[in-house]
Order: C-alpha cells, then sequence, then structure tokens
C-alpha cells in the first residue's frame, strides 16, 4: 500500500505502535514520508495513578517519542494516536497534560491525534461528552489553564 500511495504524490504515513520493537520496521519507513507513532498507556484505567506512576509514564512516552525522531532520520515525526483512557474524567485530562509536557518537551511533535476525541459507553474518555461539552482533557490537550 506504501509503495502505491508514495507513488501518487500524496504524502505518506507510517503509523507504527511503541509498545512493539518498532525499529525492526526500519525498512518500511523508508518507505514512507513521515513517521507516525501510536503511543500505547500502561496504567490501570480503573485506579487512581500516583505521582509516581504518571512520571514513569511520562518517561516511556518521552523515550518512545525519542526513539521514533532518532529512526525517523529527518522525517517528519507525528503522534498518530494517544489514547488517555481512564474512568475519571479529571484523571484522562490528567494524562493529556503529561502527554502535552512530554510532546512539548521532545520540540519535534508538532501533530498529534487524541482517540477518541468524543466520549461514548464504550470509551468515557474523550475530549468532548456525547452532547459536544468540553471534558477536562480538552483544557489540557489545548494548553488553557484550569478555572
Amino acid at each position: 500500500t506504501w509503495a502505491v500511495l508514495g507513488g501518487s504524490g500524496a504524502p505518506v504515513v507510517g503509523s507504527f505502535e511503541t509498545n512493539d520493537d518498532f525499529a525492526r520496521d526500519a525498512r518500511r519507513f523508508a518507505q514512507t514520508d513521515h513517521l507516525g507513532i501510536a503511543l500505547t498507556q500502561t496504567l490501570d484505567q480503573h485506579t487512581a495513578p500516583t505521582d509516581d506512576d504518571l512520571r514513569v509514564e511520562s518517561e516511556r512516552w518521552a523515550e518512545a517519542i525519542e526513539r521514533a525522531v532518532d529512526l525517523a532520520d529527518g522525517k517528519t515525526v507525528l503522534v498518530t494516536e494517544f489514547a488517555p483512557r481512564h474512568d475519571d474524567a479529571d484523571v484522562a485530562g490528567l494524562l493529556v497534560e503529561r502527554f502535552v509536557d512530554v510532546a512539548d518537551g521532545a520540540g519535534q511533535i508538532s501533530v498529534a491525534f487524541l482517540d477518541p476525541a468524543i466520549s461514548g459507553p464504550e470509551a468515557p474518555h474523550g475530549l468532548f461528552d456525547t452532547s459536544r461539552v468540553p471534558r477536562p482533557a480538552v483544557d489540557a490537550y489545548l494548553g488553557n489553564e484550569s478555572e
């Protein structure tokens, strides 16, 4: 697919999960115009994380981004998926805040997609609720000060 899309002139983004050793996919990186990474979360979505849990998770994301930037060899790196999965909307907002800090600190990420944008029964951690009312994660994602 990448070779076909690459021949059309449209930019091609290869998206790779960071929980895998995506360095083994280096030959596929050569067929893409941009490198996308799907950052995974290892925290339990049903319990409140400690400050130490958040620190460790943030460090893991930072290492994954750094590794992707190194492997991208000058190509643009995008976060093609980050899902702040947690039952508590405030904790999901805190996870987004930590993610934004990591992405900003990396200085190499210009595009990031959060999943899902709209909350639903299977995904209560979206940026907006089903009535499209902003949830706590929106302020963190946009860098707004909490009121």
